[in-house]
């Protein structure tokens, strides 16, 4: 499967972001593949602008009904005119369904902003939707 998305914002700042994405599921190996690249121009109210990228591809195993674990690769580049901005991250999840509505994931991250700070988190999460 291959997708396109596009959305305007305006307030403050008008934002334009275009993206594509993709999945491509491997049947007898229960994986997922999936990726999506986005471009964004922000438009100020003075003078000037800025391009940003943002880009995510990772592999989802789904060893059985209900469970999805999946690691995966993030970059954000906040500013493409400026040099060491760019943040690299890299996330591991596992989620489990045990009935209809419900969710536990567990998760980690790990973030590298600049060329020298880094950030990592971790979360356990119970979630219920309608």
């Amino acid at each position: 499967m291959i997708g396109a998305s596009a959305r305007a914002g305006v307030a403050e700042t008008t934002r334009l972001q275009a993206g594509l994405h993709t999945k491509l599921f491997i049947e007898g190996a229960s994986l997922i593949f999936q990726g999506e690249i986005d471009g964004v121009r922000e438009l100020f109210d003075g003078p000037g602008d800025r391009w940003q990228l943002a880009a995510y591809a990772g592999p989802v195993w789904i060893p059985s009904r209900g469970i999805y674990t999946g690691i995966a690769y993030q970059a954000f580049a906040e500013d493409l005119q400026v040099r060491s901005v760019t943040r690299h991250a890299a996330d591991a999840w596992v989620s489990v369904i045990p009935r209809a509505h419900w969710e536990v994931m567990l998760s980690a991250r790990g973030q590298r902003i600049g060329p020298r700070e880094h950030a990592y988190v971790g979360m356990l999460q119970l979630h219920y939707w309608l």
